[in-house]
Protein backbone atom coordinates (compact mmCIF):
# COMPACT_ATOMS: atom_id res chain seq x y z
CA UNK A 1 0.00 0.00 0.00
CA UNK A 2 1.31 3.46 -0.78
CA UNK A 3 0.10 6.94 -0.09
CA UNK A 4 -0.63 9.48 -2.77
CA UNK A 5 -1.30 13.17 -2.20
CA UNK A 6 -4.53 14.72 -3.42
CA UNK A 7 -6.03 18.13 -3.05
CA UNK A 8 -8.35 16.79 -0.33
CA UNK A 9 -5.57 15.22 1.70
CA UNK A 10 -3.99 11.78 1.79
CA UNK A 11 -5.72 8.79 0.20
CA UNK A 12 -4.73 5.15 0.16
CA UNK A 13 -4.03 3.41 -3.11
CA UNK A 14 -3.94 -0.37 -3.00
CA UNK A 15 -1.36 -2.03 -5.17
CA UNK A 16 -2.38 -4.90 -7.42
CA UNK A 17 -0.47 -7.43 -5.29
CA UNK A 18 -2.19 -6.23 -2.10
CA UNK A 19 -5.59 -6.68 -3.70
CA UNK A 20 -4.72 -10.18 -4.92
CA UNK A 21 -3.42 -11.15 -1.49
CA UNK A 22 -6.59 -9.84 0.18
CA UNK A 23 -8.76 -11.74 -2.32
CA UNK A 24 -6.85 -14.99 -1.74
CA UNK A 25 -7.11 -14.62 2.04
CA UNK A 26 -10.85 -13.90 1.79
CA UNK A 27 -11.36 -16.95 -0.41
CA UNK A 28 -9.31 -19.12 1.95
CA UNK A 29 -11.34 -17.92 4.94
CA UNK A 30 -14.57 -18.67 3.07
CA UNK A 31 -13.42 -22.19 2.17
CA UNK A 32 -12.18 -22.97 5.70
CA UNK A 33 -15.42 -21.89 7.35
CA UNK A 34 -17.42 -23.96 4.87
CA UNK A 35 -15.42 -27.14 5.56
CA UNK A 36 -17.05 -29.55 7.95
CA UNK A 37 -14.95 -30.90 10.78
CA UNK A 38 -14.91 -34.66 11.36
CA UNK A 39 -15.84 -33.90 14.96
CA UNK A 40 -19.16 -32.53 13.66
CA UNK A 41 -20.02 -36.11 12.67
CA UNK A 42 -19.87 -37.34 16.28
CA UNK A 43 -23.24 -38.43 17.64
CA UNK A 44 -24.22 -40.76 20.46
CA UNK A 45 -20.82 -40.44 22.14
CA UNK A 46 -20.84 -42.65 25.23
CA UNK A 47 -18.79 -42.27 28.38
CA UNK A 48 -18.75 -43.86 31.82
CA UNK A 49 -18.14 -41.56 34.80
CA UNK A 50 -17.60 -41.93 38.51
CA UNK A 51 -20.89 -41.54 40.39
CA UNK A 52 -20.91 -40.60 44.08
CA UNK A 53 -23.57 -39.62 46.59
CA UNK A 54 -23.97 -35.87 46.98
CA UNK A 55 -22.88 -36.00 50.63
CA UNK A 56 -19.47 -37.52 49.83
CA UNK A 57 -18.04 -34.53 47.95
CA UNK A 58 -18.62 -30.90 48.79
CA UNK A 59 -18.25 -27.86 46.56
CA UNK A 60 -16.11 -29.30 43.79
CA UNK A 61 -15.96 -28.14 40.19
CA UNK A 62 -14.93 -31.66 39.19
CA UNK A 63 -18.48 -32.95 39.69
CA UNK A 64 -21.95 -31.91 38.56
CA UNK A 65 -25.20 -32.86 40.32
CA UNK A 66 -27.86 -35.18 38.86
CA UNK A 67 -31.13 -36.45 40.27
CA UNK A 68 -32.26 -39.68 38.58
CA UNK A 69 -35.90 -39.80 37.50
CA UNK A 70 -38.11 -41.27 40.20
CA UNK A 71 -35.56 -40.68 42.96
CA UNK A 72 -35.21 -37.88 45.46
CA UNK A 73 -31.57 -38.61 46.18
CA UNK A 74 -29.02 -36.46 44.39
CA UNK A 75 -25.76 -37.82 42.98
CA UNK A 76 -22.60 -36.21 41.69
CA UNK A 77 -21.09 -37.18 38.34
CA UNK A 78 -17.37 -36.62 37.79
CA UNK A 79 -16.88 -34.38 34.75
CA UNK A 80 -13.99 -36.46 33.37
CA UNK A 81 -14.87 -39.98 32.19
CA UNK A 82 -13.36 -43.23 33.37
CA UNK A 83 -13.63 -44.54 29.80
CA UNK A 84 -15.37 -43.24 26.69
CA UNK A 85 -16.07 -43.72 22.97
CA UNK A 86 -12.37 -43.37 22.12
CA UNK A 87 -11.98 -46.94 23.32
CA UNK A 88 -15.29 -48.54 22.15
CA UNK A 89 -14.41 -50.08 18.78
CA UNK A 90 -17.58 -52.12 18.24
CA UNK A 91 -20.96 -52.63 19.85
CA UNK A 92 -24.03 -54.85 19.92
CA UNK A 93 -27.57 -54.41 21.16
CA UNK A 94 -28.48 -56.55 24.19
CA UNK A 95 -32.30 -56.83 24.31
CA UNK A 96 -33.94 -56.78 27.73
CA UNK A 97 -36.39 -59.62 28.51
CA UNK A 98 -39.24 -57.06 28.49
CA UNK A 99 -38.73 -56.65 24.72
CA UNK A 100 -38.94 -52.86 24.96
CA UNK A 101 -35.62 -51.86 26.44
CA UNK A 102 -32.06 -52.77 25.51
CA UNK A 103 -28.56 -52.47 26.82
CA UNK A 104 -25.26 -52.35 24.99
CA UNK A 105 -22.40 -54.79 24.67
CA UNK A 106 -19.30 -52.72 24.00
CA UNK A 107 -16.01 -54.07 22.70
CA UNK A 108 -13.06 -52.17 24.10
CA UNK A 109 -9.80 -51.79 22.16
CA UNK A 110 -6.35 -52.78 23.45
CA UNK A 111 -5.53 -49.37 24.96
CA UNK A 112 -8.98 -49.13 26.51
CA UNK A 113 -8.53 -52.52 28.18
CA UNK A 114 -5.53 -51.16 30.05
CA UNK A 115 -7.50 -48.09 31.11
CA UNK A 116 -10.33 -50.39 32.17
CA UNK A 117 -8.02 -52.56 34.28
CA UNK A 118 -6.79 -49.49 36.14
CA UNK A 119 -10.34 -48.19 36.68
CA UNK A 120 -11.69 -51.60 37.70
CA UNK A 121 -8.88 -51.98 40.21
CA UNK A 122 -10.17 -48.88 41.99
CA UNK A 123 -13.88 -48.83 41.11
CA UNK A 124 -14.64 -52.42 40.04
CA UNK A 125 -18.17 -53.41 41.03
CA UNK A 126 -19.25 -49.81 41.73
CA UNK A 127 -22.12 -48.17 39.94
CA UNK A 128 -21.02 -45.64 37.31
CA UNK A 129 -22.89 -42.89 35.49
CA UNK A 130 -23.63 -43.53 31.82
CA UNK A 131 -23.40 -40.26 29.89
CA UNK A 132 -24.31 -39.81 26.23
CA UNK A 133 -23.41 -36.62 24.34
CA UNK A 134 -22.73 -34.93 27.68
CA UNK A 135 -26.10 -35.79 29.26
CA UNK A 136 -26.69 -38.20 32.12
CA UNK A 137 -28.64 -41.26 30.90
CA UNK A 138 -28.59 -43.51 33.95
CA UNK A 139 -26.31 -45.74 35.96
CA UNK A 140 -24.86 -49.18 35.39
CA UNK A 141 -22.50 -51.43 37.34
CA UNK A 142 -18.83 -51.27 36.35
CA UNK A 143 -17.75 -54.91 35.99
CA UNK A 144 -14.72 -55.70 38.12
CA UNK A 145 -13.09 -57.34 35.11
CA UNK A 146 -13.59 -57.79 31.39
CA UNK A 147 -12.72 -60.81 29.30
CA UNK A 148 -9.79 -61.07 26.87
CA UNK A 149 -11.97 -59.76 24.04
CA UNK A 150 -12.60 -56.57 26.02
CA UNK A 151 -16.37 -56.91 26.34
CA UNK A 152 -18.33 -54.62 28.66
CA UNK A 153 -22.11 -54.73 29.00
CA UNK A 154 -24.18 -51.70 29.97
CA UNK A 155 -27.60 -52.48 31.41
CA UNK A 156 -30.83 -51.67 29.53
CA UNK A 157 -31.16 -47.88 29.63
CA UNK A 158 -32.61 -47.32 26.14
CA UNK A 159 -35.40 -48.56 23.92
CA UNK A 160 -34.36 -51.15 21.34
CA UNK A 161 -34.54 -48.54 18.54
CA UNK A 162 -32.36 -46.09 20.49
CA UNK A 163 -29.81 -48.81 21.27
CA UNK A 164 -29.63 -49.79 17.59
CA UNK A 165 -29.04 -46.16 16.61
CA UNK A 166 -26.26 -45.84 19.20
CA UNK A 167 -24.60 -49.06 18.00
CA UNK A 168 -24.72 -47.84 14.40
CA UNK A 169 -22.48 -44.90 15.37
CA UNK A 170 -19.98 -46.65 17.66
CA UNK A 171 -17.45 -47.55 14.95
CA UNK A 172 -17.51 -44.13 13.26
CA UNK A 173 -17.14 -42.37 16.63
CA UNK A 174 -14.23 -44.66 17.46
CA UNK A 175 -12.46 -43.91 14.18
CA UNK A 176 -12.88 -40.15 14.60
CA UNK A 177 -11.94 -40.00 18.29
CA UNK A 178 -9.11 -42.54 18.33
CA UNK A 179 -7.39 -40.96 15.33
CA UNK A 180 -7.55 -37.38 16.64
CA UNK A 181 -4.44 -35.93 18.26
Amino acid sequence: MREAGTSGGVRCVWSWSSRCCLAVLSLLLLVMTACESKRDELVFVLSLHELVSAGEVYDSLLFYPVTPAGEERQYLVRRFPIIDSRFFCRGEVVPDPDGIHAGLRLYIDRVGRRVWQQAAGIRGGDVVAVVMDGFYVGSSPLPASIDARGVCTIKALWTVAEAEKIVSHIESNYQILSSSP
